[in-house]
């Protein structure tokens, strides 16, 4: 009897070491399972760091136009500028937030259609104003644009900046057009000259009725010879103009019933 016993706790304390031992084995399998993941979380997270890293670089562009000096097979620096903006535009990336500068004392040609697919796309000149001691300044080294052909958007456009003017030429053949998207184009502290058909406005297409342009004016100055600005239903904020003092010098057959403005309606 006490032999059976004996060989009994024995057993039992076999049972009980081998199970000490699936503990320590199933314990330091855990650690390690929890090493693994702990890994391959990190390196996750840094997968997703430099994913977002690389979205954000490629999406914040500038690209520098030096229209005498610059070539079109250039990277764009400031150290190797391109010629011509529509070089610029057309090399934005989809989505992205670009800046254009435009090399001062030139004239730069926009003669042919161009297809932009920046989200947000700011056009400033290559250094301020060479009189900052207003918001806006022009004298013979401020960039001119000489817009004589359709830009397609897929965004917001800006043109000009504080101590930064610009002056856009507009010419028979300008116009600024969007995609199915609400376009949005600002007028910062620069001049445009308007010298268009008086039947089609330099902003906007037929299809706006669908996403209606919003037409920011903020020191800006107007100087018309024939033509609008924009068509009707378009949304048009005006903060300090020159040039015009009603809705319906800008805004081809504006009423208030298709154009929300500050400005005053002459009738």
């Amino acid at each position: 009897m006490t032999q059976a016993i004996d060989e009994l706790l024995g057993e039992v304390s076999n049972a009980v070491s081998a199970s000490k031992e699936q503990t320590i084995a199933s314990q330091a399998l855990a650690q390690d399972v929890a090493g693994k993941m702990g890994e391959i979380d990190d390196r996750i997270n840094n997968a997703v760091n430099e994913i977002t890293e690389a979205i954000i670089t490629n999406n914040l562009v500038k690209y520098y136009i030096d229209a005498i000096d610059g070539d079109d097979s250039n990277s764009g620096s400031s150290a190797s500028p391109l010629q011509t903006i529509k070089r610029g535009l057309t090399i934005c990336p989809p989505g992205s937030t670009a800046n254009i500068y435009l090399k001062r004392s030139q004239r730069h040609l926009i003669s042919s259609n161009i297809q932009c697919y920046a989200l947000s796309l700011s056009v400033i000149p290559w250094g301020g104003n060479t009189d900052t001691s207003g918001s806006a300044h022009y004298d013979t080294s401020t960039p001119i644009v000489e817009w004589n052909a359709t830009i397609k958007a897929s965004g917001g456009v800006v043109f000009g900046a504080f101590k930064s003017s610009l002056i856009i030429d507009v010419g028979q053949n300008g116009a600024l057009e969007y995609y199915s998207t609400a376009g949005r184009f600002t007028l910062a502290r620069s001049k445009i000259l308007i010298d268009r058909p008086s039947s089609t406005p330099f902003i906007g297409s037929d299809f706006d009725y669908l996403n209606a342009v919003k037409v920011s004016l903020r020191d800006a100055t107007i100087e018309k010879i024939s033509g609008y600005l924009s068509r009707r239903g378009c949304i048009l904020s005006a903060d300090s103009v020159i040039g015009a003092s009603t809705i319906e010098e800008l805004v081809l057959g504006a009423t208030r019933d298709n154009t929300l403005t500050n400005m005053n309606f002459a009738y």
